[in-house]
């Protein structure tokens, strides 16, 4: 929802007469659905762990603590895992990487989350969020219009922030070459300021 609308507009101009059909899902969907031939490629958090299939980065985001400007965390940089300990948390779905990597940032500290909400929509996480009723790990792009209106505030995770790759999957011969490699380039130009973490989108606009 916040990726691919600026995606199919740029496709509608470079890949005028290729039919475009999207669809949402958990990774692992994703990559089974791959593998059977009903989908001919995926954009995916990486790492992938898929032998068969082609993997090529296409740009790099970070997840950030969504809080509002009233929390306590709101004019922090960073916040440390021991820092959530008691702190109601709104949880994505737990098979997503977003709660994967959520979970492991706070159980590898010892702190077990205080769970208040988990709900399976990150749009539905966000709204949460904004009704008070917990903090959210999310990525940057996906609140980067509510921080720009001053309704939530985003804080670094840990001492080196929680980036991570995305990559561009798909099966071997599954699509016309010509067609994966301009869609594969129009990636590489659409995505990487979309996911671009704070700090690189701050450097993006710098004098």
């Amino acid at each position: 929802i916040h990726l691919v609308p600026s995606l199919l507009k740029a496709a509608r101009t470079r890949m005028a007469s290729t039919e475009m059909r999207i669809t949402s899902s958990q990774p692992e969907e994703a990559l089974q659905a791959l593998r059977d031939g009903t989908l001919d490629v995926a954009l995916l958090p990486l790492p992938v762990i898929a032998p068969e299939l082609r993997i090529s980065e296409v740009g790099r985001d970070e997840l950030v603590a969504a809080v509002l400007p009233s929390h306590a965390w709101a004019n922090q940089r960073r916040v440390a895992a021991a820092a959530f300990d008691g702190e109601p948390l709104v949880l994505y779905d737990r098979r997503s990487p977003i709660t994967e990597r959520t979970l492991r940032f706070l159980l590898d500290e010892g702190v077990f989350p205080k769970v208040a909400v988990e709900i399976h929509h990150l749009e539905a996480v966000k709204q949460m969020v904004l009704a008070g009723l917990g903090v959210a790990v999310l990525p940057w792009w996906s609140i980067r219009r509510e921080v720009d209106l001053g309704l939530l505030r985003s804080v670094q995770l840990g001492r080196h922030g929680m980036t991570r790759a995305w990559g561009l999957v798909h099966a071997e011969k599954r699509m016309p070459a010509l067609r994966l490699r301009a869609f594969a380039r129009l990636c590489d130009d659409v995505l990487p300021p979309l996911l671009a973490p704070p700090v690189t989108a701050e450097k993006a606009v710098a004098p």
